[in-house]
């Protein structure tokens, strides 16, 4: 097995680096300016949520790290909780990758996924997905469910009786 931290960064390496940092920058201005124009408030709205009424299993995070920016952890935990372990993740992703490219050499090792380790990943994203739609239901989270969607149309929740 290679050792990749601490080696010197190949050209491959620098252009993720880049690359990670444009996508989170983005993220961050969309995720700033989305109250501003109703476009990109549109934007969020999965099309699940719109058709089926249930939420997907990210809904609400756009606006829980809206509300994360202005320093509303209560919203934004109410909202979703993920947004928060996806703030700490992505800063520290900021920084380490602005380190590497600073000094030009991998502090992270490299991440091989195996077939074992994509299968929990995709268990825990169900779980996640679950505990999701159960929280909008039995909280009730109203602003992450589409009463018009095809769940309701089939079972009338007693919140939106």
């Amino acid at each position: 097995m290679q050792k990749t931290t601490g080696q010197r960064l190949t050209r491959d390496g620098i252009i993720i680096r880049i690359g990670v940092l444009v996508v989170i920058g983005v993220m961050v201005l969309q995720t700033l300016f989305m109250s501003q124009f109703t476009v990109l408030g549109q934007m969020t709205k999965s099309a699940f949520q719109r058709w089926v009424g249930l939420p997907c299993p990210l809904c609400g995070g756009t606006r829980a790290m809206h509300a994360l920016f202005e320093g509303d952890w209560h919203r934004a935990l109410y909202l979703n909780w993920i947004a928060l372990p996806v703030l700490i993740i992505g800063t520290l992703l900021v920084i380490i990758c602005c380190i590497e490219l600073i000094f030009r050499h991998a502090i992270l090792p490299k991440i091989h996924f195996t077939r074992r380790t994509l299968a929990l990943l995709g268990l825990l994203f169900i779980a996640l997905w679950v505990l999701q739609i159960f929280q909008s239901l039995y909280t009730p989270k109203p602003e992450l469910l589409n009463p018009n969607g095809l769940f309701f149309k089939f079972y009338k929740f007693p919140e939106t009786r």
